[in-house]
C-alpha cells in the first residue's frame, strides 16, 4: 500500500541494462507484485515518468544506456516518486547536467514541493536551494556550520563576493 511508503531515495546509477525502464521505475522490491497488478502499476509509472517531464511512450521500454544522462536523472527521480513517499532523497540531483535538464528537474522538484512533500538535497548548486528550500544545513568536514531559515543563514554567513574585471585586451 502507497500510504505506508515514507521515503524515496534517488540513486546516482540507474540498475544495469538488463533492466528496463519500466522495472527500473518500479523498483526492484515491487517487482512481484507488479507482475500481478501490471495494468495499476503501469499506470503509477506512468504518472511518475510524466511528473518528471518524461514521455512515458519515448522511455518505457528503452534500457538505461539508450538515455541521455539527464533522462537517466529522471528516470531515477520516477524510481524514487512512483509509490508516491512523503520525504524525498537526492544526492546532487543537477551534477552533471545541461541546463535544459537543470530546469527540467528544478520544476519537478517544484511540483512536489508544492504539493506537500519534503525535499531533502546533498547539493553545491545554492542558487536551487534558494528557490527550492525552507531551511539549509551547511556542513563543512562533517561539522554543522550552520543551520536554519535560507534568509537567516544567508544574511548570517554574508555576501562574499569576486568581481574580476579586465582592461578590455
Amino acid at each position: 500500500d502507497d500510504a505506508n511508503i515514507i521515503f524515496g531515495a534517488v540513486y546516482d546509477e540507474l540498475m544495469g541494462d538488463a533492466l528496463r525502464v519500466t522495472v527500473v521505475a518500479t523498483g526492484l522490491g515491487q517487482v512481484a507484485t507488479a507482475r500481478a497488478r501490471q495494468p495499476e502499476v503501469l499506470r503509477k509509472v506512468c504518472e511518475a515518468l510524466e511528473d518528471v517531464n518524461l514521455d512515458p511512450l519515448l522511455v518505457l521500454h528503452k534500457l538505461p544506456s539508450e538515455l541521455s544522462g539527464g533522462m537517466r536523472k529522471r528516470v531515477g527521480l520516477a524510481r524514487a516518486i512512483v509509490g508516491r513517499p512523503e520525504i524525498l532523497l537526492y544526492d546532487e540531483p543537477v551534477t552533471g547536467l545541461d541546463p535544459v535538464n537543470v530546469a527540467l528537474l528544478r520544476e519537478a522538484f517544484l511540483e512536489l514541493r508544492d504539493r506537500g512533500k519534503t525535499l531533502i538535497f546533498s547539493t553545491h548548486q545554492m542558487e536551487m536551494v534558494e528557490e527550492l528550500c525552507e531551511s539549509i544545513v551547511i556542513i563543512d568536514r562533517g561539522k554543522v556550520v550552520v543551520g536554519g531559515q535560507v534568509r537567516d543563514v544567508k544574511r548570517a554567513m554574508g555576501r562574499q563576493v569576486v568581481r574580476l574585471a579586465t582592461d578590455g585586451a
